[in-house]
């Protein structure tokens, strides 16, 4: 049977439909989803923002925040680009210090040199955080775009310095020491597209050109908006647009149950007192089969777990329960039936083998609600909107 509701609050086509079919699955959560694109970024290009908020970085921090990508950051790569910044912040803060301490040389009168020495004094302080606030911001962008910060590895350090010797890959020549740097990340580039397809963005074109002999696994840009205009990468960025519609439509699915849970309260609970005759089975049971037929069911209680509703695909998953008093009946072997204790009195004799038993006890029902968020209408205005509710069974029941 299937029971149709119009609410009168809502357009005609803010239906709740209930009837006896849905299917249950184990889902994951909205962000769990595979790792598409794996890649490297060379501290020139890290240079450019060292902030860490433009643009550019914001993509990459949201896309390591969703599983879309993972961002491999060498340790020479992040010790260059974090030791320059202390380094050249310091360095300003000195010449600072250095200008106000001229200031009387100038002709500045002694009052005002006075009130430049607490100046002098504050920028002493703030020369002391330098360090520790450049690395708290690379460590928050590291934790917020869930890249993957490397260890140093000495074990490289004899490969690096044969290289280093004979002038191969990635040195440009005999003995060239400011290709050390570049040497440690390209074994970490080598070890790693054996394991993954890498993408590599790097400003410098001697380096590119080393790195692509590793592997064809390598693909090589020379800066992060080439790398964006790559099309490995724009199906990456059509799945995080897809992402960011679901979470949108996510947020509205709960804002709308919420608002109508009272009217979707009461379908569900019309629904429950038209079941009869439901089998279900629990391992409590003392039947055979575990099995059991449900009489009716009274005084329910409805949940919407708001806080476990999940996007997979084209589908949210709503979980529900109803909590149930129910009389029972199921069948047990006459033989097993005066070996237990508990069981109340058998209502009759089903036939030379079997007895009936009529219990009363507390169910849970429980489903995922499936919802096609194609059919998901998002305003502002709840009642403009449209969530299609449908359920139309339980797949798990069990005894409390």
């Amino acid at each position: 049977m299937k029971i149709l509701r119009y609410f009168p609050s809502l357009h005609t086509r803010n239906i709740i439909l209930l009837s006896n079919k849905i299917s249950s699955k184990r889902i994951t959560n909205i962000f769990n989803v595979a790792v598409f694109m794996h890649i490297i970024i060379d501290s020139t290009e890290y240079k450019k923002d060292r902030n860490l908020n433009s643009k550019n970085f914001s993509l990459i921090r949201d896309l390591g925040k969703r599983g879309l990508l993972t961002n491999h950051l060498p340790w020479f790569v992040y010790k260059e680009y974090t030791t320059t910044g202390i380094s050249e912040s310091i360095q300003k803060i000195k010449d600072a210090i250095s200008a106000l301490r001229s200031l009387p040389r100038l002709g500045v009168i002694k009052n005002e040199i006075d009130s430049s020495e607490l100046i002098i004094d504050e920028l002493q302080s703030l020369e002391q955080k330098i360090s520790s606030s450049v690395i708290s911001r690379w460590k928050d962008y590291i934790s917020a775009s869930n890249s993957k910060l490397y260890e140093f590895k000495e074990k490289y350090s004899t490969l690096i310095f044969e290289d280093y010797f004979k002038g191969n890959k990635p040195f440009k020549t005999l003995k060239s020491r400011n290709d050390i740097p570049d040497a440690f990340i390209f074994q970490d580039i080598k070890e790693l597209c054996n394991q993954v397809e890498l993408f590599v963005i790097s400003n410098d074109g001697d380096f590119r050109k080393a790195v692509k002999t590793l592997s064809s696994n390598v693909h090589t840009f020379k800066n992060l908006d080439e790398f964006f205009g790559d099309e490995n990468f724009k199906v990456t960025l059509e799945k995080y647009n897809d992402l960011i519609d679901n979470e949108e439509k996510l947020k509205f699915i709960n804002r709308y149950l919420l608002k109508f849970q009272p009217e979707i309260e009461e379908e569900v609970l019309e629904f429950i007192n038209g079941i009869s005759y439901l089998e279900f089975f629990d391992d409590k049971l003392k039947s055979d089969d575990k099995a059991a037929t449900i009489q009716d069911l009274t005084d329910p209680i409805f949940q919407i777990y708001y806080d476990d509703i999940e996007i997979v695909g084209k589908e949210a998953f709503v979980p529900i329960s109803v909590i149930c008093n129910s009389n029972i009946e199921y069948a047990v072997f006459k033989a097993d039936y005066w070996s237990y204790d508990d069981l109340p009195k058998y209502s009759e004799e089903i036939n030379r083998h079997y007895y009936l038993i009529e219990d009363s006890v507390q169910l849970k029902l429980e489903q995922n609600v499936v919802i096609n968020l194609e059919d998901v209408t998002i305003n502002e205005n709840e009642e403009l909107g449209f969530v299609p509710f449908a359920l139309d069974k339980f797949d798990r029941v069990k005894i409390l």
